[in-house]
């Protein structure tokens, strides 16, 4: 019975976003003027590529995965969270090694599930429920890792993601603890932002975390349902977005990719799409609706961007791997 309530849920939330974004034409108040001025929505803004993966245990399958990273030879890692490992995969689709486990020991997982990439080829993961995080070489070999439950500085309560500068310092969206974290490459804290809260700078349940090379952090501030952006020292800049389902509005934004040319792209997990953004936060496009055909999502989690433009997203409840470009 809850799971047919749950799916009738699922089903009218669905048709409710998919009417609004058909939708044509609707009516805003200018704030200048205060005329009634139409506002357009886009069209699609990607096309799909490729969809890899199922759920299961098998080499290729996924149990819902997380969040993503790409290396520099456009290698795909994923954080198979209910199979608690790391699947590298080449750009189509193949598996090119595996580690992890269920456990506390070095190297293995309980629910890996975030992933970053240094500028030497090293992969960083959030181990949530183990709250630590663990370093490992491109092929899986256990390098270090440091963290334990606790609020204190260099502790954790459920990390949910990663990301790493261009000087290799290292920060986590230490999620229940609602703030982020930062490190240097060997794990040593450097300092801290944040608190529980609605306000600028204040997070509640930062569900990734991203770095755009040019000096700028972008959080993904889930319950807020929005966007904060900051300085390598944590100094508030910019932030965008509020509950609902019209352009620039989040339900529970998860997994954020950021491009060189400055285009921010924000998974709107709850909202079953992904919206684009400038580096501003001006909104751009988006795509998808909740199903499971290809191109539909199931509480869609993590986001990368190749280097030869190609977006990956995890799929999460539908246990795959959805390949777009523009």
């Amino acid at each position: 019975m809850r799971k047919a309530h749950r799916r009738l849920k699922l089903t009218i939330r669905a048709l409710v976003l998919s009417l609004s974004m058909i939708a044509l034409l609707v009516t805003v108040v200018n704030s200048q003027n205060q005329k009634l001025v139409p506002v357009q929505f886009p069209e699609e803004a990607v096309a799909l590529e490729a969809v890899w993966g199922k759920k299961g245990s098998g080499l290729g399958e996924f149990n819902s995965p997380h969040h993503l990273a790409v290396d520099a030879d456009g290698n795909l890692y994923v954080a198979d969270g209910g199979n608690h490992r790391i699947q590298k995969l080449d750009p189509q689709g193949e598996v090119l090694a595996w580690w992890g486990g269920y456990g506390s020991a070095p190297g293995q997982f309980k629910q890996p599930w975030g992933l970053a990439v240094d500028s030497q080829g090293n992969v960083y993961v959030t181990d949530a429920f183990n709250h630590r995080v663990q370093k490992f070489s491109s092929e899986g070999a256990f390098l270090l890792g440091w963290g334990k439950f606790g609020n204190a500085d260099g502790q954790f309560y459920f990390p949910y993601d990663v990301a790493v500068d261009k000087d290799d310092n290292v920060y986590v969206a230490d999620g229940y603890n609602h703030r982020i974290q930062k490190f240097d490459s060997q794990g040593n804290f450097l300092l801290s932002w944040g608190r529980r809260g609605s306000n600028t700078g204040q997070f509640s349940y930062p569900c990734a975390i991203a770095d755009d090379n040019q000096g700028g952090i972008y959080v993904s501030d889930g319950e807020n349902h929005r966007v904060q952006k900051f300085d390598t020292k944590g100094a508030f800049s910019i932030t965008w977005g509020a509950q609902g389902i019209l352009q620039g509005q989040f339900d529970r934004p998860c997994g954020i990719a950021v491009t060189e040319e400055g285009h921010i792209y924000i998974v709107d997990s709850l909202n079953h799409r992904v919206q684009k953004f400038d580096d501003d936060g001006g909104f751009l496009a988006f795509w998808g609706q909740y199903g499971h055909k290809s191109g539909e999502f199931s509480h869609p989690a993590g986001i990368v961007i190749g280097q030869d433009g190609r977006i990956y997203v995890a799929d999460s409840e539908n246990h795959r791997i959805q390949v777009f470009v523009e």
